[in-house]
Parts: C-alpha cells; structure tokens; sequence
C-alpha cells in the first residue's frame, strides 16, 4: 500500500505548478503517511502525504537565464527550466 500511495503522489504532483511553491519538479522524500479515510458512498479511501521536494519559483523581476526556442512576429519564445515563457515585442 504504502509503494502504491508514493508511486500515485509522484505521478499526481511532479511536473504540477503550485501557486505558493512553484513547479514542482520531484519529490524528494516522503516523510509521514497519515491515516486513510474512507469517502463514504465513493469507495476510495483518502491519505494525507508529508513530503519534500524540489521546486522551481520564479519570482517577478528576477534576472534568469533563457533558453530561446522561437523568434516570432508576436515575441520571442523560451524555456527557464520547465516553464516556457514569451516575451512579447511590445515589453
């Protein structure tokens, strides 16, 4: 049970975008399992999960370093890390 409920949290989160964290890239760790609960009428049961990982935050104004992939009419196109941006021809 336990490798069924890790397997399902790296599938579930990693690749995701949290608001408050960032794009979560993988999980590191898991550090408690809590108890399940039944979802009544449903037939699943519900776990609660603790974990690290590592994430990738930008934050507005910061300088980073892009990877051009596209020069368009509209803007040029890049990659910071995970997250594709545009940087439009009007900034």
């Amino acid at each position: 049970m336990k490798r069924q409920l890790i397997r399902r949290l790296h599938e579930e989160v990693e690749g995701n975008v949290d608001r408050s964290n960032g794009v979560i890239i993988a999980v590191q760790s898991v550090d408690k399992i809590g108890p399940g609960r039944v979802l009544e009428g449903k037939g699943f049961a519900a776990f609660t999960l603790t974990y690290k990982a590592i994430v990738f935050h930008v934050i507005k104004n910061e300088v980073v370093h892009v990877l051009v992939t596209e020069v368009t009419k509209v803007g040029i196109f890049g990659n910071i890390g995970p997250i594709r941006i545009l940087i439009h021809k009007n900034v």
